[in-house]
């Protein structure tokens, strides 16, 4: 029997260390994982195939991690047949090991209502960070204005808290 970990949170706040944490204590985050950079120079520990997936959906829903779409667009791709088929097969191909696997991306903090449904009971891990903090390494790493950093951090945070509400969490 496999269980789910999914990480929650938006860039920059320590997704990656506990995603790093999860690998060292054996969960499996992914056999291919988006690479180290300069941005990240630990490595990421995301997924390639999540990842793809959610530039995907929130392509589909028109924007992208940097502009995210409203939360109605993506909720309407839930009402797509070849969109649900595609989630639930990735689902299925990740869940089909034995054991603990799960995945981290951001982005997954605006697509997790359209992955919620298909996975039987997940555990939620999520990372806050002062958005203050968030806004100063996201306009460092990205090169925006902080303005526009800070906005991106409140929305995440709030669609984050909005969905542990809605599921249950306290």
């Amino acid at each position: 029997m496999s269980k789910c970990i999914i990480i929650l949170g938006m860039h920059r706040s320590a997704t990656s260390l506990i995603a790093k944490g999860l690998v060292s204590a054996g969960v499996n985050m992914g056999n291919a994982m988006l690479p180290a950079d300069d941005g990240n120079q630990h490595g990421y520990y995301e997924d390639i195939d999540f990842l793809n997936m959610n530039k995907f959906l929130l392509a589909q829903a028109g924007g992208d991690w940097f502009n995210p779409p409203p939360n109605r667009k993506i909720a309407e791709l839930a009402k797509d047949r070849y969109i649900t088929n595609e989630i639930k097969e990735l689902i299925k191909k990740k869940s089909a090991q034995q054991g603990l696997w799960g995945w981290k991306d951001p982005r997954t903090v605006l697509t997790v209502r359209l992955y919620h449904p298909y996975i039987k009971d997940p555990i939620y891990i999520t990372a806050h960070r002062k958005v203050a903090d968030i806004a100063k390494s996201l306009s460092v790493r990205n090169k925006i204005p902080h303005s526009q950093a800070t906005n991106l951090a409140v929305q995440y945070n709030q669609r984050l808290n909005n969905f542990l509400k809605d599921i249950g969490y306290k």
